[in-house]
């Protein structure tokens, strides 16, 4: 079975980023981080903007706006 702990634990740094969160997640290093390892993992070179819609629609706390 392959390794995927650099995998968790980028994971794990992009969902412990409190609330609202950067201005701009694409551009935040641990995003990127993520970002390239699921590239070198996955193949292709752009995953950010996908890997942030699916991170969002998975409930990212720092991805969800404010109800008020």
């Amino acid at each position: 079975m392959a390794d995927l702990t650099d995998l968790v634990d980028a994971v794990e740094q992009v969902w412990r980023i409190p609330p609202p969160g950067p201005a701009n997640l694409l551009t935040d290093p641990r995003f990127l981080t993520l970002a390239d390892i699921l590239a070198a993992r996955c193949g292709g070179e752009k995953v950010a903007f996908s890997l942030f819609n699916a991170l969002r629609n998975l409930g990212l706390p720092c991805a969800m706006r404010s109800s008020v």
